[in-house]
């Protein structure tokens, strides 16, 4: 069995923004901090990264939750911690923490390998609508800058993405993205994410999921081919398929107003999140993906991480034919999107 790629572990679960694509924030006691806050969690997720290294030498880490960098100093004591391991750390955030140079050059020096400022939309007035937080855009495009900045002024090898919301307000705007991404912000990369039924919310009803799915598939597909050529991105082919066939699926399902609560599947198979990542809850529980209903395991000793992931063979065979909507997304499919030069 090849070892796991990625642990996706939490830092905090809370947010500071009102998106409505995820329900988190809306949950009682918002502003509390998870378990992991406590010295006793605390060591315990230090022995689980540590295991992880032994397991994976070359494995990354990636953190989840709600906004990590709300927890500033508990997340850079994690980072440095990671880093000690020889592991790399992947970091998604809206951005609004980032506000001086100065924190900027902390994570270039002792952050993660790699940061994804969340942009849903290069258009101000969009990312704000979808972020529920006027102002969110000019932090989260200022958060660039800065990084970008510090990692001149200290030679740093952090890599700074853009990931956009790929959904019916933004797919025919792509080279407005680009062109922002690229060209005037000077980012690494821009990361597409594809829209999905919005996490946390169990309610079966989902407006937001239900408006913003629609999204021809065809007019997709020559706009990422557009894309592709003029700047030169390298995508997939086989991920354009996989992302046009996503959005089929999607539009020809009646039940997209419901959301996770309509049962929608994709018409093909593209996970795999079942043979690389291990996802850890902040209540020290194991699973192969970011839907804890699929049978996990708890970590309380060295050697639980192995012994879970080792001993999932049948649950991979089960998960193997799980084509829920969640699949697409860049953590959890079994194709990239470009292909290396």
């Amino acid at each position: 069995m090849s070892p796991p790629r990625f642990l996706f572990a939490p830092i905090y679960s809370s947010c500071n923004l009102r998106c409505p694509h995820c329900e988190f924030w809306r949950r009682p006691h918002t502003l509390t901090k998870t378990s992991w806050a406590d010295a006793d969690h605390k060591t315990r997720r230090s022995a689980v990264v540590e295991e992880f290294a032994r397991l994976s030498p070359a494995g990354v880490v990636v953190t989840h939750g709600g906004e990590s960098l709300l927890a500033w100093d508990e997340y850079m004591d994690f980072s440095r911690h990671v880093r000690a391991q020889g592991l790399r750390l992947l970091t998604v955030t809206n951005g609004t923490m980032i506000y001086s140079l100065e924190r900027a050059s902390e994570l270039a020096i002792d952050g993660p390998s790699e940061i994804n400022i969340s942009l849903d939309s290069a258009r101000p007035e969009v990312h704000d609508k979808f972020r529920g937080t006027v102002g969110t855009f000019a932090k989260a495009t200022s958060a660039v800058v800065a990084l970008l900045r510090a990692r001149y002024k200290w030679a740093s090898s952090l890599k700074v993405n853009i990931m956009l919301l790929l959904c019916r307000d933004t797919y025919e705007d792509l080279d407005y993205a680009y062109k922002l991404a690229l060209v005037e912000l000077g980012v690494d990369k821009l990361k597409l994410n594809m829209i999905q039924p919005s996490f946390g919310n169990d309610s079966g009803a989902d407006s937001f999921f239900a408006e913003q799915c629609d999204v021809d598939p065809e007019k997709l597909r020559t706009n990422l081919l557009a894309m592709d050529a003029k700047y030169k991105l390298s995508f997939n082919p086989k991920w354009i398929e996989q992302v046009v066939m996503y959005f089929r699926s999607v539009r020809l399902n009646p039940r997209a107003h419901l959301g996770w609560k309509g049962n929608m599947a994709t018409q093909e198979h593209i996970c795999n999140s079942y043979d690389r990542n291990i996802w850890l809850s902040d209540r020290s529980e194991m699973h192969l993906c970011c839907d804890s209903s699929w049978p996990g395991s708890t970590w309380e000793k060295p050697g639980d991480l192995a012994k879970f992931w080792e001993g999932a063979q049948a649950l991979r065979e089960s998960m193997s034919s799980c084509n829920r909507l969640c699949g697409i997304s860049h953590s959890l499919r079994n194709t990239t999107s470009t292909i290396p030069r």
